[in-house]
């Protein structure tokens, strides 16, 4: 009986290799259903945050899909110096194609971006848009699409308490899961490093449950992708003023 031998390169370890998805693995979700995922307790429904900051961080992550769609052109923050004194210029949206795309959330953002005057400080139009019942809106989305499910509870046997909660507890994981490949993979989707700035801007990465050395693995690849000019910069930087946890 003949033996093959198994050649080995000992510096294959050494270089990561961009991952390449199964036929049967299900395709990732939009970046704000994973961000609302991860925002809320799967086991109860009740957000980690309070719902005005989850509503700044879902419209930051609608303009993100925008931006990677196409649909609108997301400007650089610009620096300047002047003797001392250092300014930081906000970045602005700019609608590039204002037709339908088939998602009732997508598309109010973009008809906003448009009724705004086509080109927008990114600030004002987060703010703006975060106000239009933009949680209600993606919460309700998720439960018409099957996402999650509405499940009745009662206090004291009188008080009935009603909560939306995962209907597959998988969706979750795998939305935390795709923070940690930001670390893991030498080419990151642009998907999964949006998703993992939004969370980190938010200061939910308590909530990923995932090891130390993740998160920090995260923390790193994070400064390295993401440069002070980067326009994701930007929307983060509107995000993190509004993280109020809930005690």
């Amino acid at each position: 009986m003949s033996t093959q031998a198994l050649k080995r390169n000992p510096s294959s370890r050494l270089q990561p290799t961009p991952r390449t998805p199964r036929r049967d693995q299900p395709e990732p979700m939009s970046l704000r259903t994973d961000l609302y995922l991860i925002a809320h307790d799967p086991d109860t429904g009740r957000p980690h945050l309070d719902k005005e900051a989850i509503a700044v961080g879902l419209a930051g992550a609608v303009l993100l899909e925008l931006g990677h769609a196409g649909r609108v052109h997301l400007g650089s923050r610009q620096t300047s110096r002047h003797g001392t004194q250092q300014h930081t210029t906000s970045g602005n949206i700019t609608l590039l194609d204002v037709s339908a795309t088939g998602d009732a959330i997508n598309d109010a953002a973009l008809t906003l971006l448009w009724r705004m005057g086509g080109t927008v400080d990114t600030h004002r139009f987060i703010h703006e848009f975060a106000t239009t019942s933009l949680y209600e809106q993606v919460r309700d989305h998720l439960v018409a699409t099957g996402i999650l499910h509405t499940v009745t509870r009662r206090r004291y046997w009188f008080i009935r308490i009603r909560t939306r909660q995962p209907a597959n507890a998988g969706h979750t994981v795998r939305a935390r899961m795709r923070i940690r490949d930001v670390a893991r993979l030498y080419r990151p989707r642009p998907q999964d490093i949006a998703l993992a700035a939004l969370v980190t801007a938010l200061g939910l990465t308590r909530y990923l449950y995932l090891p130390d050395t993740s998160v920090t693995g995260v923390f790193l690849r994070l400064a390295e992708l993401v440069g002070p000019e980067h326009p994701l910069r930007d929307v983060t930087s509107v995000i993190r003023p509004h993280r109020i946890r809930y005690q």
